[in-house]
């Protein structure tokens, strides 16, 4: 089901995948996401001569399996879960079948509603076990700048929640930028047991990352290939998650391979031991905003 009453610089579309694909092209900016997981997979602000996204060539379109890059909404767990039990990893937002609601455009940003209601999560093998009632609805601006938000409603019964926006930022080659914003942070290091320890200075990584930070405010990337600053500020979130496999364990992954130098995962989080509960009735988000400074 899509919304009925569409403004012209948002058209629908099959992408040739077999999943529904919600397209905008205003004057702010062009954008994809599909609703097959409530994915953003581009945004290309006016004046931008690249996507500010990465998608793998090799990802895979199937019900099963989530898209490889974009902004894939992990919830309403985080990896395994906090117990280390739960699969799918990263839970079954990312995989299920949303539904647009709503889009507009207020002639700065075009702004698209989407809803993934109980009764079909409830049909997903994926979600077995998850409380039946809550409502998930995320939004997406596509301007000058990217807001995402994406939130829960609790029925009768409170809700843990661990959930990230896991977005792809795409780069020229990632071991040639650099993260500033995250000094001075703690942050567990998942290639390294789950040791906790800080961070000195600005990240520029040199193989495998997986790191869980605890800090909310900007970080932005540097990228001097592609000649551009991005910043990403988490909203309502709690933590800052830093992804990139590097060569020998993307050789691993078939959707991916040898396409890991060109993005790096800057995400906004709420995991771990710093999930939220969400009271009966209570509604909570989580959000990430993006912007682009051109050099």
């Amino acid at each position: 089901m899509t919304a009925s009453v569409l403004p012209p610089t948002v058209t629908v579309d099959d992408g040739g995948e077999g999943f529904t694909r919600v397209l905008v092209d205003s004057p702010a900016a062009a954008g994809t996401v599909w609703l097959h997981g409530a994915t953003v997979t581009s945004w290309r602000p006016a004046g931008s001569a690249y996507d500010v996204v990465f998608v793998s060539p090799r990802s895979r379109y199937a019900a099963t399996a989530a898209i490889r890059g974009g902004i894939p909404l992990c919830a309403p767990w985080f990896g395994p879960g906090r117990d280390g039990t739960r699969t799918p990893a990263h839970g079954f937002l990312r995989t299920a079948p949303w539904s647009l609601v709503g889009a507009r455009d207020d002639g700065t940003a075009v702004t698209l509603d989407l809803r993934l209601d109980p009764e079909v999560y409830a049909a997903l093998p994926a979600a077995a076990g998850w409380p039946a009632g809550a409502v998930f609805t995320a939004t997406v601006a596509f301007g000058a700048d990217l807001d995402i938000s994406l939130a829960v409603t609790a029925d009768t019964e409170a809700l843990d929640v661990e959930w990230a926006l896991h977005t792809y930022v795409r780069v020229g080659d990632v071991r040639e930028v650099r993260l500033d914003g995250l000094a001075g942070a703690s942050y567990v290091d998942k290639v390294d047991g789950g040791r906790v320890t800080h961070q000195d200075g600005p990240l520029i990584l040199t193989g495998e990352t997986d790191r869980v930070y605890a800090a909310t405010h900007p970080v932005t990337v540097t990228d001097p290939r592609l000649e551009r600053r991005i910043t990403l500020t988490g909203v309502d979130s709690n933590q800052t998650v830093v992804w990139n496999p590097f060569g020998d364990k993307a050789a691993g992954m078939a959707d991916l391979g040898d396409a890991w130098p060109e993005f790096v995962c800057v995400e906004s989080a709420s995991v771990l031991d710093r999930f939220v509960t969400v009271a009966p009735g209570d509604t909570v988000r989580i959000g990430q905003r993006i912007a682009v400074e051109l050099r």
